[in-house]
């Protein structure tokens, strides 16, 4: 049945937050582009390891954005992880969100470099 009628009209004039749905079918979208133009492009989620002795964490988790990435997926890592001789973390994990701007007007950033320069590994 194709009308213009209005059958239901509530608080249309009174601006609301996207609900999660419509979240969801941007990022679907969003992905489908990228998969069009770019479809070798991979989400990065790095782990990096001190190798020095230092205060501070024993590890830093780089986010790189994956809407995928899920508790699952940490156990995975962290289960390569056990299988490259690492049976338990004595210390902190870092998560590093900076890809993500914090607030208006600043600028995302990966801190990669930053932790090479710091004595890290990347695992």
């Amino acid at each position: 049945m194709a009308t213009d009628r209005v059958l239901l009209r509530y608080r249309s004039k009174v601006p609301h937050a996207p609900a999660s749905t419509v979240k969801l079918l941007t990022t679907f979208a969003a992905l489908e582009i990228l998969e069009e133009r770019k479809p070798d492009f991979r989400f990065e989620t790095t782990l990096w390891q001190r190798m020095a002795e230092s205060p501070g964490p024993m590890f830093v988790l780089e986010g790189g954005g994956d809407p995928c990435f899920d508790a699952e997926t940490l156990e995975k890592l962290f289960a390569v992880l056990s299988l490259s001789g690492i049976d338990a973390i004595d210390g902190d994990i870092l998560i590093d969100r900076c890809i993500f701007p914090l607030q208006d007007g600043l600028e995302p950033h990966r801190l990669s470099d930053h932790w090479r320069s710091m004595g890290w590994e990347q695992c």
